[in-house]
């Protein structure tokens, strides 16, 4: 009798540890590994208000990792555990899935993959965002345009980005501006005299600054700049 109350009481004292651990494993958890400097990192941390909606309880861990030594070593300890190494940022572990860079539908996808399916539809919260910022977009005047564009700007609503080249560009962005046909701006370039282009090669990568000075200061205003 008392082996079977012994049995009895480790069945149900099991049955709780067991419902407690899928409990806590069922509590939806992001690991974000991210730079400081890093624009894509910013792009998405500005999205994480979007993926708590979906996912009240979720925790997002955040680590810094270009400059905190000690979140270095953290970010290739949870890669390791799930079979991978450190490659760039942003870095999002969901479970024992990396997803490298910022990709909403591969994190949302990974999420409901581990997690169940979000309590809101994220198309649904985007698009109110998107009517939102659309109605603060309708002005009557070219003057209340701009003064529209410079209140969103300094209010953060907008943001202007720029990249030292390609490879800084996450695929989605690529492929809605370099690699749209119906976006992209294509410019020929013809270097009719190669000893004149080696001259002014040499003003503005050459050694003396005065040379430099004088050819920016008497181009300047030929310069296009887009913002």
């Amino acid at each position: 009798m008392m082996k079977l109350l012994q049995y009895g009481l480790l069945s149900i004292f099991g049955f709780v540890a067991l419902n407690f651990t899928v409990s806590a494993q069922q509590i939806p958890t992001l690991d974000f590994f991210h730079g400081r400097e890093c624009p894509h990192c910013q792009n998405q941390r500005k999205w994480l208000p979007t993926l708590r909606e979906a996912y009240p309880d979720i925790v997002i861990n955040e680590y810094e990792v270009w400059h905190d030594t000690e979140n270095q070593a953290l970010w290739a300890t949870r890669l390791a555990e799930i079979g991978e190494t450190p490659s760039g940022v942003p870095s999002n572990v969901i479970g024992d899935q990396l997803i490298t860079g910022f990709a909403p539908d591969h994190i949302l996808a990974a999420m409901e993959a581990n997690y169940g399916p979000p309590a809101v539809d994220v198309s649904t919260i985007e698009i109110q965002e998107e009517e939102e910022e659309a109605k603060s977009d309708e002005v009557g005047s070219p003057d209340a345009s701009e003064e529209a564009f410079r209140e969103k700007k300094n209010s953060n609503k907008i943001h202007i980005q720029r990249y030292k080249g390609l490879g800084e560009m996450n695929p989605e962005e690529l492929c809605e501006t370099t690699m749209d046909p119906e976006h992209r701006i294509l410019k020929k370039v013809d270097i009719g005299d190669a000893e004149e282009a080696n001259k002014i090669f040499d003003i503005l990568m050459g050694s003396e600054v005065p040379p430099r000075k004088a050819f920016i200061q008497s181009n300047a205003k030929l310069a296009e700049i887009d913002i």
